[in-house]
This record gives structure tokens, C-alpha cells and sequence, in this order.
């Protein structure tokens, strides 16, 4: 593998960057990706087994959605989290879990 073929894909932090300024949107995105996973010339049919296109279409088209409203879904979960865990104890492990 050449290094300009492994560098000609923009950077994670690129991408979130070009989200947040609305240089591209959430379903471009996978859309892009599911075009390259089905690439026969590609790596896709040996590196994912299942493919869920409609779903991760229905999720990106979610994301653009709450993105345009100024609201970010994994902001929200990572939060909700971490509010439910504060001045608690995490779970004990069950009994089956512990050696015998």
C-alpha cells in the first residue's frame, strides 16, 4: 500500500470539522462510505460481513436533523450517562461472574 493511498482520506477530527461548519452533512458521509464498501475492487465484502445500509442512511439523516436544530446526539447520551452513574456505586458484579 502506497502512502498516498493511505493518506488521501481526510482525518477524523478533518470530517467532524467540515460537519460542524456544514462543509458536508452526516448522510453524504455515509453515503460515501457505503459506496466504497461496495466496491468490488474493494475491501468491503471481506471486512463486513452485514451491511445495515437503510439503517445507518435513517441514523446520518437523524443526525443531520438534530445537527440543523443545533442539538448533538452523542453530546446527549455521553452526558445522560454520566448523570445517571454520579453519587452511585456502579453494580456489583453478579454472582455468576465471581471465581469460585
Amino acid at each position: 500500500m502506497s502512502e498516498d493511498k493511505f493518506y488521501r482520506h481526510p482525518t477524523l477530527a478533518a470530517l467532524g470539522a467540515a460537519l460542524r461548519d456544514g462543509r458536508t452533512s452526516s448522510r453524504t458521509l455515509v453515503d460515501e462510505v457505503l459506496v466504497r464498501i461496495a466496491d468490488p475492487a474493494g475491501e468491503g465484502k471481506r471486512a463486513f460481513l452485514r451491511v445495515y445500509a437503510e439503517q445507518a442512511r435513517a441514523a446520518a439523516e437523524a443526525q443531520d436533523r438534530l445537527r440543523a436544530v443545533g442539538s448533538y446526539a452523542m453530546h446527549r447520551r455521553r452526558n445522560t450517562t454520566r448523570r445517571s452513574w454520579r453519587g452511585c456505586a456502579p453494580p456489583a458484579p453478579s454472582s455468576s461472574a465471581r471465581p469460585t
